[in-house]
């Protein structure tokens, strides 16, 4: 089977619950099958390297998710208001990264994308003709259940 994988970033180190869960669970799934792991990151990073070593096909991206401080962040948050996306979610999206899950989609032909982190799920919605999952880590079920409910 064919597995794409989106993340915000490559889960290692395996230092916080979320790259310990991630890199662990995903490294036992490229042991059976073809998975490839597209996440904002640098080739030549250690995070590449190890994933590369667990049989993860790394697939990087350009850091571009802003940062969460100064003027200009305020002035995102309030542009944000007049979006239709929460803003971990539209701060999450970069034009590099949808053309990048379009290509390897077109090129790989994958099987299931798997969404480890909510807001990668706006790249994959307008796939209809592959299995899609969306892992909710923690109490992120809720908060997006709450999201839909109001």
């Amino acid at each position: 089977m064919k597995i794409l994988v989106l993340d915000e970033e490559f889960p290692y180190p395996p230092n916080t619950g979320k790259r310990i869960r991630s890199f662990n669970l995903l490294k036992r799934l490229a042991r059976n099958h073809e998975l490839h792991y597209l996440a904002y990151g640098n080739q030549d990073s250690e995070s590449y390297a190890a994933l590369q070593k667990n049989g993860m096909n790394p697939i990087a991206v350009k850091p571009q998710v802003p940062a969460k401080s100064g003027l200009l962040f305020y002035i995102r948050l309030f542009l944000n208001l007049f979006s239709g996306q929460p803003y971990i979610v539209s701060s999450h999206y970069s034009t590099l990264f949808d053309h990048t899950v379009r290509t390897t989609v077109r090129d790989l032909k994958p099987d299931i994308i798997i969404c480890e982190w909510t807001p990668y799920a706006m790249f994959v919605e307008k796939y209809k003709d592959v299995k899609r999952v969306v892992v909710a880590h923690n109490v992120e079920t809720r908060i997006w259940q709450r999201y839909f409910e109001n």
